[in-house]
């Protein structure tokens, strides 16, 4: 018998009844119980068989191809940037005449346009994808063609990945992300059933298992309004009975939302919108697109059949991509990768480069390698061509290296002579200032001294002067005052 809900989203107890509530982007309906979402936007299904994305409404009345593929059953979209990221298995013929088996992420725009090669790589089999969309990294599950033995890893570039999730992991099916908190989720089928559901930071950090006890659980999804983990399971045995499952973000209040036929079942991919589960069941006689109401778990709908093989299911909507209320990832300023952890963020870098003060990814010019650093320690210098694991409360300022540091000391010693000839100058400066001003005081003193003596020379020049035109005025020149009468 499946638990039945009473409210879609948030249910609040009054005194001798409850009250339902929609988070932010939903609306209560008229029933009182169901969350609608707000706004024009209408959503729509996009499921894979193999050979094409096929598009189509959620009454699932008619479909459009939206683009062909080359052996594809894994899809994921980034909706406010509005692309397709999809993997495509393609068979290659190399150099020396022998076939190879390539796994390709590519990326198309939703209006069927900028078509991109992501990755392609030989070495792995990749069996799961999720987009961040909120930092543009790419996760992906997938194992090795030689070990078999699968990680959850971040796309690098073109051609490296960066592994974040390796131990514990037999072979995960299936993966999905919540940026808000952080946190990824998987499906790991062990080699021997059963399975499990488990879940990390998104760095990799903290993996904790929250169902131990599951059979072959393909598909996993998220309820973002309700912080719930949603699987398909297809049981732990043949004619075992599968499952419909959800449980809280923290592995409490577990429950079966439907029972599934294993004989007459094959679910492979679920999502989730609204009051409905949406999942596709590529068993022969179906290979149909199929539906629940979580408040009626008593009947299923086949919306769509005869799909030939239907394999992975979204439903593209806004609200299927929460944003979170920060973006740790902004300050962070890293010049790679950035990844959401415990607390925050951290950079990663590339395998040819290491992670310089935090956020910048350098070359590898020093011979020194950090020791396998713990997910919260990242490697860093701590002097000169030194490295090490530190944790973030304790990091270190990065000293620089031989190259950096001999030139700092330069531009140093630089400056010291650069002021030092400066401040003799101005030694030299105020010297002369203070010899002229002497020298200049003796000349002026000298000058005054002969200019007195000159003046005193006029001066007595002048009186002679005087005193003999006196002489020559009174008894040489006649006038009519010195006129004299002759005497009869």
């Amino acid at each position: 018998m499946a638990d039945v809900l009473t409210c879609s989203q948030e249910c609040e107890n009054t005194e001798s009844s409850y009250r339902c509530h929609c988070t932010d982007g939903y609306q209560l309906a008229a029933n009182n119980h169901s969350c609608l979402a707000k706004g024009p936007v209408e959503p729509y299904i996009v499921f894979s068989n193999l050979r094409q994305m096929q598009r189509t409404p959620l009454t699932g009345v008619s479909g459009e191809i939206l683009f062909n593929t080359n052996t594809s059953n894994i899809i994921d979209f980034n909706y406010r940037k509005e692309t397709w990221v999809w993997v495509s298995h393609v068979t290659d013929t190399n150099n020396a005449g022998r076939v190879e088996y390539r796994n390709v992420i590519q990326q198309r725009y939703f209006n069927n346009t900028g078509i991109t090669t992501l990755f392609s790589t030989t070495d792995l089999e990749i069996v799961a994808l999720a987009l961040d969309w909120t930092t543009d990294a790419i996760y992906i599950a997938a194992y090795t063609t030689t070990t078999k033995k699968s990680s959850i890893s971040v796309v690098m570039d073109r051609d490296s990945v960066l592994p974040v999730v390796h131990a514990a992991v037999d072979r995960i099916v299936s993966l999905v992300l919540d940026p808000r908190d952080r946190l990824m989720f998987w499906t790991d089928i062990q080699s021997v059933l059963p399975g499990q559901v488990a879940r990390s930071y998104m760095d990799g950090g903290d993996v904790t298992v929250l169902a131990d006890d599951v059979g072959r659980a393909n598909g996993i999804t998220l309820d973002y309004a309700r912080r719930m983990v949603v699987w398909i399971d297809a049981g732990l045995g043949d004619t075992g009975s599968g499952t419909l499952q959800e449980m809280t973000y923290t592995g409490t209040n577990r429950r079966v939302v439907r029972q599934l036929q294993s004989n007459n079942a094959k679910p492979w991919s679920i999502s989730i919108f609204q009051d409905f589960y949406y999942w596709t069941d590529s068993h022969r006689d179906k290979e149909a697109l199929v539906k629940c109401n979580r408040f009626d778990t008593s009947e299923v709908e086949l919306i769509r059949q005869k799909l030939k093989a239907p394999m992975a299911v979204k439903i593209v909507h806004p609200l299927r991509q929460p944003l979170p209320d920060t973006l740790p990832c902004v300050p962070a300023n890293c010049s790679h990768v950035c990844l959401l952890s415990r607390e925050g963020a951290v950079c990663r870098c590339p395998k040819d480069l290491i992670l310089r003060d935090g956020w910048d990814c350098v070359a590898r010019t020093y011979e020194a390698v950090c020791p396998t650093c713990p997910k919260d320690s990242p490697c860093v210098r701590v002097s000169g061509s030194k490295y090490d694991c530190v944790t973030k409360n304790t990091t270190p300022k990065a000293t620089p290296g031989p190259k950096e540091g001999k030139q700092e000391r330069t531009v140093g010693i630089s400056w010291w002579i650069v002021l030092v000839i400066v401040l003799l100058i101005l030694i030299f400066v105020l010297i002369g200032i203070l010899g002229c001003q002497k020298t200049f005081r003796r000349n002026c003193e000298q000058c005054l001294g002969r200019v007195s003596e000159q003046t005193a020379r006029r001066q007595d020049y002048t009186q002679i002067s005087l005193q003999a035109t006196r002489t020559v005025t009174d008894d040489s020149i006649p006038g009519p005052c010195n006129k004299k009468e002759s005497v009869i």
